[in-house]
């Protein structure tokens, strides 16, 4: 985001708890959460955001040519008709507006995962980028990441739930699956993820992940 700096608030949508929101708010990026769930807006408040709207973006009814910029981390893929919803979001922007977005990548890492969290697809790069240029965008950017998780999603999540060895989720599992390691791994993956946001930082296309990061601008 700050490779390619947005020209006012980004409105993240979709933020739950805030947890990124903030993160570019303490990094100098004015930020506007838009969540509709009543607990995650409280959250997101607490954590000290300035600006919380507990809203769906339809229920905001934001006027066409008047928003900045949006953020969507890993919100697109729980929209069914993700088309519809980038081309309102599209309508929505200033002229030369960003669009930021991260979404999961590669259908052969689909798992129960992907189910219990309501997703509707994971994507590509080529289906990102496609998608984005049919709303109208042009992509600036769009790549993978995560790499060093593929191996590890697909082995504990994708096989065994292919194979109905998973079938049910454990949630406590999940939230320690997002508990940051220490020891020899945890330092295995801070290096790994230090060098993909170098390459990113330096807009350099990385090939394989298990997400995808983009950024999409309104041309006119």
């Amino acid at each position: 985001m700050k490779a390619f700096f947005p020209g006012g608030a980004v409105f993240d949508v979709g933020g739950g708890n805030g947890h990124v929101a903030i993160a570019l708010q303490r990094a100098g990026i004015e930020t506007v959460l838009i969540e509709p769930g009543a607990q995650g807006s409280r959250n997101a408040k607490a954590r000290g955001l300035n600006v919380v709207i507990q809203s769906t973006l339809e229920d905001c009814e934001f006027r066409d040519q008047t928003i900045p910029a949006f953020g969507l981390f890993d919100v697109l893929e729980h929209i069914e008709n993700d088309s519809d919803f980038l081309k309102r979001l599209y309508g929505q922007l200033l002229p030369k507006g960003y669009l930021y977005v991260t979404v999961p990548a590669h259908n052969f890492l689909w798992s129960i995962d992907d189910d219990y969290a309501q997703h509707y697809r994971r994507y590509t790069v080529r289906t990102l980028t496609n998608n984005l240029e049919s709303a109208g965008f042009k992509v600036r950017y769009c790549s993978y990441f995560f790499c060093v998780l593929m191996p590890a999603v697909f082995v504990l999540r994708s096989i065994p739930s292919r194979f109905r060895i998973r079938r049910s989720i454990d949630v406590s599992s999940i939230r320690h699956e997002h508990v940051g390691r220490t020891g020899f791994l945890g330092s295995l993956l801070e290096h790994c993820f230090a060098y993909e946001m170098r390459q990113i930082n330096k807009r350099r296309y990385l090939p394989a992940g298990s997400s995808c990061v983009a950024v999409a601008q309104k041309v006119q």
